[in-house]
């Protein structure tokens, strides 16, 4: 079951951040885009589809990350649907500001400083992998492999 899990989680891990890697291309390169639902319904089906693998913990710290992935792609509608409407304009200029915040914050970007979308992704998929726990699995298997070698050893 140990085994399982592990392969199960990596998986998981393997197809959530190229999920990522893809959006936050797109966002990069489109900004605020509709396109955004489209990659934060791709995340959502992913973590349904792994929900036995994941912690409560990992589950929660995603859907965050989504739900300001789909706020993006929500909001880019609205502004596009009100662009030619003087009744939405104080509106419109509070969601475009709101997105941009958001959107800073979902890529990490400090304005003061230029960055671009290689950038941009690795500093996203940073934050990703440290909610899923990539590090410390690494250090893990590191361990284990480290440990499964010196028992080899004595044995010989």
């Amino acid at each position: 079951m140990a085994n399982t899990a592990f392969d199960k989680h990596v998986e998981f891990c393997e197809k959530y951040m190229a999920e990522i890697h893809a959006s936050v291309s797109t966002l990069f390169r489109k900004g605020n885009t509709p396109e955004a639902l489209t990659h934060a319904e791709n995340l959502h089906e992913l973590r349904l589809e792994y929900a036995v693998w994941l912690t409560d913990a990992i589950n929660e710290k995603l859907q965050i990350f989504e739900k300001a992935i789909r706020k993006l792609g929500a909001d880019s509608q609205f502004i596009r649907s009100t662009t030619d409407s003087p009744n939405h304009a104080e509106q419109r200029t509070i969601v475009i500001q709101r997105s941009h915040d958001l959107f800073l914050e979902i890529l990490g970007i400090d304005e003061s400083k230029e960055v671009n979308e290689e950038y941009a992704v690795e500093a996203v998929k940073k934050k990703v992998r440290a909610i899923l726990g990539v590090e410390e699995l690494t250090r893990l298997r590191e361990h284990l492999v480290i440990e499964a070698s010196k028992a080899i050893e004595r044995s010989t």
